[in-house]
């Protein structure tokens, strides 16, 4: 929800990078950096279906890889690029789009970290925002937000790492927070919970 990039209050998915040499990118494809290669699916679309707080969750089950590892699956150049692919879980696996290689230094080889949580912010002297559900009460897939099933894949494009120890940061310990739950078993896996109602309270 980015009523300052979008205009409105509507849930949406987000892309975005930057570099670490200083190099600003962009939301989504608001600059040459992200490319789309789907007829279907976009990044800033609107989620039409959104969770219910205590009842149902909706999901998106996202994968980001590098071509290089799955050329045997689909046959393309050693590009490097970095792609997303999405399970919609009806219409079956939908390649996004990439960012290339280029855009990058040490990430065009390899990934040496991944993060996985929630981020909100707002600008100076106005209130955060509510992340999530707005509520934190784990371990309660049903009212709190979470990244479930969190898996990593090997140079052989097969998923073998799993987080283990993994040390999670509230920055703002008054608004928000967070909790690595661990492996939770069935098809959450390994999890992470995250959330809070912000407010003027947080300032």
């Amino acid at each position: 929800v980015n009523p300052a990039l979008f205009g409105d209050h509507k849930v949406r998915t987000v892309a975005y990078w930057s570099t670490s040499n200083g190099v600003q990118g962009c939301y989504n494809l608001l600059c040459p950096g992200f490319v789309l290669t789907s007829h279907t699916h976009t990044v800033g679309a609107e989620l039409l279906a959104t969770s219910v707080y205590g009842s149902y969750q909706i999901a998106l089950e996202l994968l980001i890889y590098r071509f290089f590892f799955l050329i045997y699956i689909i046959q393309d150049p050693k590009t490097g690029d970095w792609w997303v692919q999405e399970d919609n879980l009806i219409g079956g696996k939908v390649t996004i789009g990439y960012w290339p290689n280029q855009l990058f230094g040490s990430l065009n080889t390899v990934a040496t970290m991944v993060e996985f949580g929630g981020l909100a912010y707002s600008p100076p002297n106005v209130p955060p925002p509510t992340m999530g559900s707005g509520h934190f009460e784990p371990p309660s897939f049903l009212h709190t937000s979470f990244v479930a099933n969190v898996r990593f894949l090997d140079s052989s494009g097969y998923y073998t790492w799993e987080p283990v120890d993994v040390p999670f940061v509230d920055q703002s310990d008054k608004c928000y927070e967070s909790k690595f739950l661990g492996n939770t078993g069935g098809h959450t896996g390994f999890a992470s919970m995250f959330g809070g109602p912000g407010g003027a309270s947080c300032m």
